[in-house]
Parts: C-alpha cells; sequence; structure tokens
C-alpha cells in the first residue's frame, strides 16, 4: 500500500490534484487523503504516510514549516513542494524536498510520484505460501517471481517458496511501479536484486540467471528499465 497526504489550502486545487494523482496510480495500491489546513493534517494519523504533496503559500501555516513538523513524526517519507513560486526553488532544497513543482505542471508532479515508488524497499506485500500460509514479505527481500507449469514461486536469499493460486500479470501490475521488472511471461524480477547482465542474461544476487530472451528489442528495454531505474536510485540519495 502506497500512502499519500496532500495538503493546499485551496480547495478546488486540491481536489484536482487529488483526483489526478489517483488516475495515475489506479494500478497501484494506494490511499490518497485530503487536507485543506495544515492542523488537520498534523492531527491525523499520518505515521506511515509514504509521499506528502505539499502547497507552499498557505496562510497558517506555509509548506517548508509544516514540512519541519511531519519530519517529526514520519522523517522518511518523501516530500514534494507544490508552489506558484518558482524563485523559491532552492529553498525547497534545505527542507528536503524530494522534487519542487510548479503548480499546474501535470507532468512533473506525475514524473515526481512516480519516481518516488522505486524507493520504498521496505514495504511489504501480502503472500500466500503452500507450506507457511500467509506471510507479510519485505518488497526488498524479494528477488524474483517465476512462473513455471501453472506453479508460482517467490525466490528469496534463502530459497524459493511455492505460492497458492495468483497471476503473474496481477502481481507485474502491482509491483512494476515499485521497481520490478517483468521478463517475458515467466519472471517478475526485482531490480534491486540485478547484479549485472551477460549476454542476454540477467545474473541476480543470488547468482541465479535468467534468460531474457532472444529478441533484441525486449533485451534492451529491460536494460532500458534497469538503467533508468539506477539513475532515479542515485538521484534520491
Amino acid at each position: 500500500m502506497f500512502r499519500i497526504v496532500l495538503c493546499d489550502d485551496q480547495r478546488e486545487i486540491l481536489l484536482a490534484i487529488q483526483k489526478y494523482t489517483d488516475s495515475i496510480l489506479e494500478n497501484t495500491e494506494h490511499t490518497c487523503r485530503a487536507f485543506t489546513k495544515p492542523s488537520q493534517l498534523l492531527a491525523a494519523d499520518i505515521a506511515d504516510t509514504d509521499l506528502f504533496i505539499l502547497d507552499i503559500g498557505m496562510p497558517e501555516t506555509d509548506g517548508f514549516e509544516l514540512s519541519l513538523k511531519i519530519r517529526e513524526k514520519c522523517g522518511k517519507a518523501k516530500i514534494i513542494f507544490l508552489t506558484s513560486e518558482t524563485d523559491r526553488v532552492f529553498d525547497g532544497y534545505k527542507y528536503r524536498a524530494f522534487r519542487f513543482i510548479a503548480k499546474g505542471d501535470n507532468e512533473a508532479l506525475k514524473e515526481g510520484i512516480l519516481s518516488a515508488l522505486p524507493r520504498i524497499s521496505e514495504k511489504r506485500i501480502d503472500l500466500n505460501l503452500k507450506k507457511s500460509g500467509h506471510i507479510r514479505a519485505a518488497l526488498g527481500e524479494i528477488i524474483y517471481f517465476e512462473y513455471n507449469l501453472r506453479v508460482m514461486t517467490v525466490w528469496f536469499a534463502d530459497g524459493g517458496y511455492e505460492m497458492t493460486g495468483g497471476k503473474l500479470s496481477d502481481l507485474a501490475a502491482k509491483l512494476e511501479p515499485l521497481g520490478f521488472v517483468c521478463v517475458h511471461r515467466s519472471f517478475l524480477v526485482n531490480m534491486a536484486h540485478i547484479k549485472s547482465f551477460e549476454k542476454a542474461d540477467i545474473v541476480l544476487s543470488n547468482g541465479a540467471k535468467i534468460g531474457m530472451g532472444t529478441k533484441t528489442s525486449a533485451v534492451k528495454q529491460i536494460k532500458q528499465r534497469y538503467f533508468k531505474f539506477l539513475e532515479e536510485d542515485k538521484y534520491d540519495r
């Protein structure tokens, strides 16, 4: 679950941002709560929030001051600042801004929201295993999923565990925005565990090699996604 909190004192703009955010994440399990007043936001339960999108120019408390209070409750959350005063962009870096975006720039907002997703490696997913039953697994610990002969297997550092039910396509819809890449129809790979490429094979952290197929276009697309993932991860450090 990807949790977002919005705050803007202009209700119409706030609702428009909420609607747009929901449309971007329609294939990702998420919640998007909206507040018109910083005091309402701070009174709510925000401890598990992953991303805050804050207007800077609010009369009660501006976005920068609000971000300091937010950090006291959830220091690891990403913060995107929105403003019509682009000359304040340099102030944003003082407050550990993940992005500083001009109001109305939907493409930049979309990029910011989607770029926040891959770095939620501590997020967990519910899995049903044949032997162990229901577990909540940290995404960062999953190396890849394998679908073979109608059997789904999730692979961790200590080996593979068969799952009950589930489709690789359903998992891909949830996990591709979080840093996973689908390798033909049989594998869903966590890009954080890719160590290298050997010709048409992906080498993973557990030593496993997964073939990317014989189509040059497919191999190129997977590598492009991986290198983009690395660039986004580097930017966020």
